[in-house]
């Protein structure tokens, strides 16, 4: 339910919730946003994994703050650098 790194929801919870919701609230209208950061794989060549890790948990906690400004907002990490937020 919830990526080890970053405490946000998996691919898979988040495609799930998703489906549940448009199931049960139809007339909500939703938008989604995708996060990709463009060649990651050099923050991890430089500066080593570690330091990768900290730069994906510090977008998490990002993304979890302003998502605590909305009603109904959730994100979640869809790939290695890539997070998808509903």
């Amino acid at each position: 339910r919830y990526d080890e790194l970053t405490g946000l929801y998996t691919r898979q919870f988040f495609h799930e919730y998703a489906v549940q919701l448009d199931h049960y609230y139809p007339e909500w209208q939703m938008d989604a946003v995708s996060l990709d950061i463009d060649n990651f794989h050099l923050i991890n060549e430089l500066y080593g994994k570690d330091f990768g890790d900290k730069v994906l948990i510090r977008i998490s906690d990002l993304l979890r703050e302003i998502l605590s400004t909305m009603v109904d907002g959730y994100a979640c990490r869809y790939d290695r650098e890539m997070f998808y937020i509903y």
